[in-house]
């Protein structure tokens, strides 16, 4: 049986000299002790952007990236902050998240930098945001927020934003996901899964399939048991059992709003689908000739990746995922059969040629 460890361990609480953790080296510092120790998963808590009470769980965004996680230290090394400006956020109170400081200071110097950077980089960021209408929305969003004085949506009386504030958003946002993955693929070299991506829209994804008439097991925890050699089983906790938590409503009884027939105590573990934000430029699998696999205590079981991305209808491509799963198991595998009439056509072709 292969066990795997790992550590539950925010980004806010990695260590460094601006007052709270961050996409810098001292992530990378404990991926390598990760690592070196034998780990194999970092779980981190949601990554998004947080209101005056500073929670994780607490966003104005599922998929808007948090500003105070932009390490600033690369922002100086690429010559967009200057060393006054670094020197000037140090931390004041050691070994706690000055939380009161970054909301005075964090802004205005990101404010700064994005002012700075070259007209090839910011025409890269627009290209980039306009690219990711969820992003595009959120940072025009955060710019109403500021013309209205950091009033609620519904409260919302003034149209006209500051186009720097606008920007400066855009910027915080291309910069959050290029630090970020820039840590990810170095976790994955290392052999360290980050687990736990913020926002993705997993419990999201997990009400409509229930809407669609599937049933709900587990949301955040999931208790796997290996019950033969082949066979995982799937339960929830007892404490969270039926729960879902969506952001901005909050904790959510399945089985109260939804019926009986909405959820289930245990399942056969038979698919595991990863969500992961679209990367531009990553290649994925158009075909899906290979058969992907995770090793979960010793079982190998079959798994998909599919890129989230404004327009994915997650619920219906998960559906479709189990659905292809399940003509697999059954011995007909639509890409293998796909790719025997393309060499047949190819063959046919080619003889066509000889004659």
């Amino acid at each position: 049986m292969k066990r795997s460890s790992g550590v539950l361990m925010h980004i806010t609480t990695l260590w460094g000299d601006h007052s709270i953790g961050g996409f810098g080296n001292s992530a990378k510092q404990f991926i390598d002790f990760l690592s070196d120790s034998g780990f194999t998963y970092w779980q981190v808590l949601p990554f998004g952007v947080t209101d005056e009470c500073n929670s994780p769980y607490k966003s104005y965004s599922a998929f808007a990236g948090n500003p105070y996680f932009v390490d600033i230290e690369k922002l100086f090394d690429e010559g967009l902050v200057t060393k006054k400006e670094l020197d000037g956020l140090k931390q004041k109170t050691p070994y706690v998240c000055e939380y009161d400081f970054l909301e005075k200071t964090r802004l205005p110097l990101l404010k700064k930098a994005s002012e700075r950077i070259s007209d090839e980089l910011k025409e890269e960021i627009e290209s980039y945001i306009a690219k990711n209408k969820r992003l595009a929305d959120f940072c025009l969003f955060m710019a109403l927020k500021e013309a209205n004085g950091g009033a609620e949506c519904f409260d919302f009386k003034e149209n006209d934003y500051d186009e720097a504030t606008l920007f400066m958003w855009k910027f915080i946002q291309y910069e959050f996901f290029r630090q970020w993955n820039e840590i990810r693929k170095y976790a994955n070299e290392k052999g360290i899964l980050i687990i736990g991506d913020s926002g993705i829209g997993k419990s999201e994804t997990a009400i409509e399939l229930v809407k669609r008439g599937h049933r709900l097991v587990a949301d955040d925890a999931v208790e796997i048991k290996k019950v033969s050699s082949k066979t995982l089983v799937a339960t929830a906790p007892e404490l969270i059992r039926y729960y879902i938590e969506l952001r901005g409503i909050g904790i959510v009884d399945v089985r109260r709003l939804f019926g009986i027939g909405s959820v289930k105590e245990t399942e056969k573990v038979e698919l595991v689908i990863e969500l992961e934000p679209w990367v531009e430029g990553k290649m994925y699998d158009r075909m899906g000739i290979e058969q992907k696999t995770m090793d979960i205590m010793g079982v190998e079981v079959p798994s998909v990746l599919v890129p989230v991305r404004p327009g994915r209808n997650l619920a219906v491509i998960i559906e479709i995922a189990a659905m292809n799963q399940r003509q697999k198991s059954m011995g007909y595998n639509t890409a293998e059969e796909f790719n025997k009439r393309l060499i047949k056509l190819a063959q046919e072709s080619a003889a066509e040629a000889d004659e």
